[in-house]
């Protein structure tokens, strides 16, 4: 099951068992976790009756999950980088080995241990709770992965994206005891990005922000979100494409004070425009905003955004534009221009672009 299927069992009283604890997002684990401990554990007695093991041999395993809790109901024993969860090359070679023949399975060599701990996850004390935590995602075919599915569950912890991360931050500023519409989730991922631990924070840093106000706005977001890089130049075009030259060149500054590469920097404007220049080709097309949001990647809140600096701008200057930067690019990579002042020359000719198109009969 997902991690956010899981919160939601264990919030409803039922994480009993052996579960394995895998995928790409680490701080989504930490989470996991820290729920756990928090639905099973009396937190006077959870430093006696929780127990982390790193790289455990099989035997040290089953001896910490027959540990009798001490004053409590639950033990929780917490397995970190179990080795049978790590197929060898020649683990592998055995298996098909074993398959083309039956004789071979027969001789393959065995590890008693191992097979005392899968033996074991089905007699495991219904007053433990074992929790297997692994680096990464484990391989189906794994001899430990099917045995303990067998005998109790998988947590998947991998990268939210799209309406499943919208609905997990939403569900966060409602653990915090704020209400967060959905666009105001779109909002925060378009400004802040995708990476899990950084949202953790901004949605506890913004639930502090709002103070006793019982929703969280757009407006919070732009306010006191933390910007990706990203963001910062959609900021920045913005401000290009409605003409507002000095916030613009403020923006810019910012960033370069803040360490971006001039070159990280361009080639970031780059893409915006050419996200803009795809736009009013589909437009023009008239494609519909579904279709548009396949082709482009963009839904939602982020997809309204370039809409908006698609209706204030022109084919040809966005035409222009892509090729100025790439020109510049060039340039740079060339030799033949510095990387002092490239972005400002680049910005400063994208607004003498823009009013040559604004001011054209």
């Amino acid at each position: 099951m997902t991690q956010q299927d899981f919160l939601r069992q264990i919030a409803s009283g039922r994480a009993e068992g052996v579960w394995l604890l895998h995928g790409e997002e680490e701080p989504m684990k930490q989470e996991t976790v820290r729920a756990l401990k928090d639905a099973l554990l009396d937190p006077a007695m959870a430093e006696l009756n929780c127990v982390t093991l790193d790289s455990p041999a099989p035997d040290e395993v089953i001896e910490a999950c027959e540990t009798i809790p001490f004053l409590s109901e639950r033990r929780l024993v917490i397995v970190r980088d179990f080795a049978p969860f790590r197929t060898k090359k020649a683990d592998r070679k055995a298996d098909a080995d074993a398959e083309d023949s039956p004789a071979r399975a027969k001789s393959a060599k065995k590890d008693p241990q191992l097979e005392r701990m899968t033996a074991y996850l089905g007699e495991l004390p219904m007053t433990t709770v074992l929790v297997f935590w692994e680096a990464g995602k484990v391989a189906k075919n794994n001899a430990m992965y099917k045995a303990v599915l067998s005998a109790g569950g998988e947590i998947t912890c991998d990268k939210l994206a799209g309406d499943a991360l919208n609905r997990w931050i939403v569900e966060r500023f409602r653990e915090e005891g704020k209400i967060c519409p959905y666009a105001v989730a779109q909002a925060l991922v378009f400004v802040s990005g995708r990476e899990f631990a950084l949202l953790q924070t901004e949605i506890r840093k913004l639930s502090a922000y709002v103070g006793d106000r019982d929703g969280v706005t757009e407006a919070d977001v732009y306010e006191a979100a933390t910007r990706t890089s990203e963001y910062s130049v959609f900021r920045m075009l913005d401000c290009v494409v409605t003409g507002s030259e000095a916030k613009a060149l403020e923006l810019l500054r910012l960033m370069l004070r803040a360490g971006e590469s001039p070159v990280g920097i361009l080639a970031m404007l780059l893409r915006q425009y050419r996200l803009l220049q795809m736009i009013l080709v589909m437009q023009r097309e008239r494609l519909s905003a579904q279709e548009i949001s396949q082709r482009t990647g963009l839904s939602g809140f982020p997809l309204d955004q370039y809409i908006k600096q698609a209706a204030v701008v022109r084919g040809g200057e966005v035409r222009n534009a892509v090729r100025l930067i790439l020109d510049a690019e060039f340039g740079f990579k060339s030799g033949r221009l510095p990387e002092k002042g490239l972005t400002e020359n680049v910005v400063l000719q994208l607004l003498e672009l823009r009013h040559r198109y604004r001011t054209a009969k």
